[in-house]
């Protein structure tokens, strides 16, 4: 008898955690809907192919080993170590 109440108590358990899994899956379904229908007025923000232009070319500033660059394509920095 005391192992059927011990099986039950598992059962229950087991089915509570796989309701929980499916409420977070449930939630990451939403906030990535979410995201994606917002993803159109983010670009309207901020505008069709922004570039960095007023970049200053001059010596690269340091800070210990790091050294701050800029690549060609005028878009990104890169931190590059030594």
């Amino acid at each position: 008898m005391r192992w059927d109440l011990v099986g039950s108590s598992l059962e229950d358990s087991l089915k509570e955690l796989g309701s929980t899994l499916g409420t977070r899956r449930e939630i990451a379904r939403k906030k990535t809907g979410g995201l994606a229908a917002r993803l159109p007025e983010v670009v309207g923000v901020c505008g069709k192919g922004t570039t960095f232009t007023k970049i200053s070319m001059g010596k690269p500033s340091v800070s210990g080993d790091w050294t701050t660059r800029t690549i060609e394509s005028g878009r990104w920095l890169a931190g590059v170590s030594g």
